[in-house]
């Protein structure tokens, strides 16, 4: 991914300057290639030191520009997942009104009386109702964490990016005046062994540098992987609970059209005991009429 890729673009050069001080190191006190350092004990030491300052210049700001493009991405991501929830959460938010509106005209009809019992309709609107309760009580949560999930990101992510900018602002002077002083002291000359002791200090500020980015760079790896594995479990809990929801939905409805089907049963089969005690009346009629 793009950690990995930028930690080992930042090794990679780590490792070329590390480079270039071991065989200057190993060269002796004075220069013996005069393509691998300057005539000038004094010039080698400003122009590692000014380079050096330059890279970490350079790599602070590629990883402020890097800090700060992730942060929009996964703001915008996070935003954008928001938004359809919101949208979702107002459509359920109709839905609801809708479906209680017609709860409360059927009960406060005047046709039905308030000691009848419950209708099929009545009980279809109130599963029906409760189902989609459910559903937003769902998605309230799903909102409720990805807005906590935005406000934990913005909280880490901007002072982090205002303390680079901040570093940027302070060291950016300081080396553009090193690179002028560099050049104003040209004719300077540095004695072997301070050159020497400089350039071992700066071998070993570079190694510990090797060493903290890579704690860096394993410990943002473990983040990602924590935050990949967690909004994995949340998806899945998710889906669950909807897949648990549907499957309670599937049921009531099921359990809705049977009873649907047995109440036209009913009421088929009492029409036609009532067509068959109307004609037994009418024959009982003109049974009475004949032998009156």
């Amino acid at each position: 991914n793009a950690c990995d890729l930028q930690f080992q673009r930042q090794q990679a050069e780590d490792m070329k300057a590390l480079s270039t001080i071991d065989r200057y190191l190993a060269s002796g006190s004075g220069p013996s290639t005069p393509a691998l350092v300057p005539s000038s004990a004094g010039d080698l030491a400003d122009e590692i030191e000014s380079e050096i300052s330059a890279r970490q210049l350079r790599l602070v700001q590629q990883h402020l520009g890097d800090a700060v493009a992730d942060a929009t991405s996964r703001a915008q991501v996070l935003e954008q997942a928001l938004a359809e929830l919101h949208q979702d959460l107002d459509k359920r938010a109709a839905i609801i009104l809708e479906l209680a509106e017609r709860q409360n005209a059927l009960s406060g009809s005047p046709e039905i009386p308030s000691s009848a019992p419950r209708t099929l309709e009545e009980e279809a609107l109130e599963a029906e109702l409760q189902h989609q309760r459910e559903l937003f009580e769902l998605r309230s949560g799903q909102v409720q964490g990805l807005e906590e999930r935005l406000a934990e990101l913005l909280a880490k992510e901007a002072p982090r990016i205002r303390a680079l900018r901040a570093w940027i602002a302070a060291h950016e002077p300081l080396c553009e005046g090193r690179s002028v002083s560099t050049v104003a002291a040209a004719g300077v000359q540095v004695q072997d062994e301070h050159l020497l002791a400089d350039i071992e200090c700066m071998r070993r500020d570079k190694i510990a540098q090797l060493s903290i980015s890579e704690q860096r760079w394993r410990g943002e790896r473990q983040r990602v992987e924590e935050a990949c594995s967690a909004a994995q479990n949340d998806a899945a809990a998710a889906a669950a609970r909807a897949a648990t929801l549907c499957q309670r939905r599937g049921e009531l409805l099921v359990g809705i059209d049977s009873v649907v089907r047995e109440a036209r049963s009913l009421a088929t089969r009492a029409a036609s005991t009532s067509e068959f005690l109307e004609r037994d009346r009418r024959r009982a009629v003109e049974a009475t009429v004949k032998r009156l």
